[in-house]
């Protein structure tokens, strides 16, 4: 492994040594950080030396750096003594669950690999997953979505979990060769089907606002709408919000998502 150097001299050093010791391409770490590959090809060849706070802020989370390493880094960048952006991952974590505490429709909160963030009381209502069924910041919505107990809620789940993974394989993509990444993808191989339709399928070219899902049990049947809302990192969040359409029961129909809610507990939340 290379050696990252303890007083590097420029930005451009440093930059370069930390980028080869995480074994990630200019390409990935222009991805992960919000900008091009060309802009780090010019902060590595030292034709740049200044980037903004956002993207300085944006290599330091893209290249793990914690502690005095993150502050060397930024100091280097220009921002010596300069205190954290308020956009950074907890302050963005903190006002996207906000954001969904207000909402009556369920709606959860997720990272590009599908990392659960969080979720209302609306979601926990409907879907009928338990805060003790979800590691935080660890748990993929993946991992419910091929779940063999709660894939059969989804229908057909053949054809949407396919459509669900090609939208997966976009968000994640460039994530990969992360180690954070790698616990996700070691579970999720594991499950059935998974390994199979990752390896036949392409992720789409451009994240989709909307995803229709069909959610039923022994109540009820209800078509979906998947809301989808970015809020731009790194690490990028995505907040998404379950619309209703028009439910169709097998037995009773429900005309509202909240007689759904109704049918499965005595006492729901209000839409």
């Amino acid at each position: 492994m290379k050696v990252v150097k303890t007083e590097p001299k420029t930005l451009a050093d440093y930059l370069a040594d930390c980028r080869h010791d995480r074994n990630l391409s200019q390409e990935t770490l222009a991805e992960l950080a919000g900008c091009t590959r060309q802009y780090i090809g010019q902060l590595e060849a030292g034709s740049r030396s200044r980037p903004s706070y956002r993207i300085a802020a944006g290599l330091a989370n893209a290249l793990n750096l914690h502690g005095q390493n993150r502050l060397e880094f930024l100091e280097l960048a220009g921002y010596g003594g300069a205190e954290e952006s308020t956009a950074d991952w907890t302050q963005l974590t903190k006002a996207a669950q906000s954001v969904i505490t207000s909402f009556t429709y369920p709606a959860y909160i997720h990272d590009n690999l599908w990392r659960l963030y969080g979720w209302n009381q609306a979601a926990e209502h409907l879907f009928g997953v338990s805060p003790s069924q979800v590691v935080l910041y660890s748990t993929s919505l993946m991992e419910f979505v091929f779940d063999p107990d709660f894939r059969r809620h989804i229908v057909p789940w053949g054809a949407w979990a396919q459509v669900a993974l090609r939208q997966f394989r976009h968000d994640c993509r460039g994530l990969l060769q992360l180690p954070g990444s790698r616990d996700v993808m070691k579970r999720l191989r594991q499950l059935p089907d998974f390994r199979r339709m990752w390896n036949s399928c392409d992720p789409v070219t451009e994240a989709a606002p909307l995803l229709p899902l069909t959610f039923c049990n022994e109540h009820y049947a209800i078509k979906l709408t998947i809301v989808r809302m970015q809020f731009p990192g790194p690490p990028d969040l995505w907040v998404n919000v379950f619309v209703p359409l028009h439910p169709q029961s097998p037995c009773d129909t429900p005309s509202t998502l909240k007689e759904c809610l109704q049918k499965s507990h005595p006492s729901p939340f209000l839409l």
